[in-house]
């Protein structure tokens, strides 16, 4: 299945940011679930996607009329294939979406880039607190990082496969389907 490379940075200056293979013909809601899952975000009723280029903004309305653009109906791909960016807000927390114009081939969302070491927390419900934190800690010792990425990395992997109802097993730490048809068929809205 064809997927987008996107970037997902929550908008602070240090680095905490996902970068994932997105299956093409997901909602926007599913997005928005799966942000919350790679971020570990608490479930927010407010949140919306901007899309700067063309002045418009989705969300989730409840509606279930066609001709009101929601996030639960709408569609990922027309936006991805023609705009470089768009922005994601959740509460206080803000994420820059960079997508990628190459289409790569997937069997699920994979998680290919994680950088930085922490995700925002409940207990701290700002993203200034948040930066604050993140520069505290920076001048700590970091001891076996290595080691807590991967296993962060690992932990985000299965998440997203749990989210995406994807059967797999881990063999010599690599994740493997263990039903190679139709994983992502439910998502995909003709």
């Amino acid at each position: 299945m064809k997927a987008y490379k996107t970037r997902i940075k929550l908008d602070i200056e240090e680095e905490v940011e996902r970068t994932i293979l997105l299956p093409i013909n997901l909602s926007f809601k599913k997005l928005h679930e799966l942000i919350l899952v790679l971020f570990n975000i608490i479930e927010s009723k407010k949140y919306n996607f901007i899309l700067e280029d063309i002045n418009l903004e989705i969300h989730e309305t409840g509606s279930i009329k066609r001709d009101i653009i929601d996030s639960k109906y709408e569609l990922i791909d027309k936006y991805f294939k023609a705009l470089p960016a768009i922005r994601y807000n959740n509460g206080t927390w803000k994420f820059a979406l960079t997508i990628s114009k190459d289409y790569y081939e997937v069997k699920y969302p994979e998680i290919i880039e994680f950088k930085g070491k922490y995700n925002p927390s409940h207990k701290i419900n700002t993203m200034d607190k948040f930066s604050r934190t993140l520069k505290l800690m920076d001048r700590q010792i970091e001891i076996h990082n290595d080691l807590l990425l991967e296993e962060t990395l690992t932990s985000l992997q299965e998440k997203t496969m749990v989210l995406f109802d994807i059967p797999y097993a881990i063999e010599n730490n690599k994740f493997v389907l263990l039903k190679e048809e139709g994983t992502l068929n439910k998502y995909i809205h003709d």
